[in-house]
């Protein structure tokens, strides 16, 4: 494999939790934690670092280029842990980095309104990676919602064929599920991943056999072609959501499709719509019966005292 002439930092992903954490009910609050690190240079580019990992550049000696790379854990680095704490009823938030606090919102803005916070909620911040001379100039943005949007699961939202994330993080651009894992370091799956990220030239997008990587070349595609593309690749694989065929069958071919498949999903939404509603008044049926028991109980017991309480005798006059 011809390997790049520059250093450049390879992300990868350690571990990603979200909880549940509210005071009274566990959905109201969220801790969201991504924990993410950068490879170690010398490790993934030993051809442009001498044996004392100083960094010699593409003016090394020829026998560096023949210095296996390591792989896995060898290849770890400089680590990084981002904790997001969000109150979904009252947006208030707060964003750790390292154990160390560098964002807080106690009180939403005046205009926050929103009546169903828990269907529509959503929270947005980017910031630079603190201490930059030591862990290098990168921007975070993260971007999580309550709920995931209704058709939003399946969506393709970047040039990589990653998908639309609940709770996401971005660094520099990239999303952190899109990252190689720690034991993919090294690896090929990693260089496969640098490939689609085009952090490489074109003559440096081979594998191991020589061949070129799948998107460079006539395959730079945009637009539903490279959707395409991406679903035909994902074909056959576990981790797979939807295949061509099954994306084909949704697509409408003709206006009357196109017209018979709106009509549905108004229909859908409106039956969900009216389950709400109904539910509603269910809750509400049965808080007013609740209620009305309470009054009755309430009375009958009145009347049981008045009933129990003695009778004053009236005293007739002796004359």
């Amino acid at each position: 494999m011809s390997r790049p002439s520059k250093v450049f930092p390879v992300p990868y992903q350690v571990d990603f939790t979200a909880e549940s954490k509210g005071r009274h009910l566990d959905s109201t609050k969220r801790k969201i934690t991504w924990k993410f690190g950068f490879a170690h240079p010398p490790a993934i580019f030993p051809h442009l670092f001498d044996k004392d990992e100083n960094y010699i550049g593409e003016n090394g000696s020829p026998s560096n280029d023949d210095t296996p790379h390591k792989k896995g854990t060898e290849c770890r680095g400089r680590e990084h842990e981002i904790i997001l704490v969000w109150s979904i009823l009252t947006n208030k938030a707060h964003i750790y980095v390292n154990s160390q606090e560098i964002f807080r919102l106690d009180s939403p803005h005046e205009d926050y309104i929103n009546l169903n916070p828990f269907i529509s909620g959503s929270f947005r911040r980017g910031f630079n990676l603190p201490n930059a001379k030591y862990n290098g100039k990168h921007r975070i943005d993260i971007r999580c919602y309550a709920r995931t949007p209704m058709g939003a699961k399946n969506m393709i939202v970047d040039d990589a064929g990653g998908k639309f994330r609940q709770y996401e993080l971005t660094i520099d651009g990239l999303s952190f599920f899109s990252m190689p894992a720690m034991y993919e370091l090294g690896t090929q799956k990693m260089w496969h991943k640098l490939s689609r990220w085009r952090m490489m030239s074109e003559s440096q997008e081979q594998d191991t056999s020589g061949e070129r990587q799948h998107y460079s070349g006539n395959n730079n595609q945009t637009g539903r072609l490279q959707d395409e593309y991406y679903f035909s690749q994902n074909k056959g694989k576990p981790d797979r959501s939807i295949t061509k065929s099954e994306r084909r069958a949704m697509a409408p071919r003709t206006e009357s499709d196109e017209q018979r498949m709106t009509r549905i999903a108004m229909e859908a939404s409106l039956r969900d719509i009216d389950n709400e509603n109904h539910a509603r008044s269910h809750d509400k049926g049965i808080t007013l019966r609740s209620s009305s028991h309470e009054e009755n109980n309430v009375v009958s017991g009145n009347r049981q005292s008045s009933s129990h309480r003695p009778d004053k005798k009236t005293r007739t006059p002796a004359w």
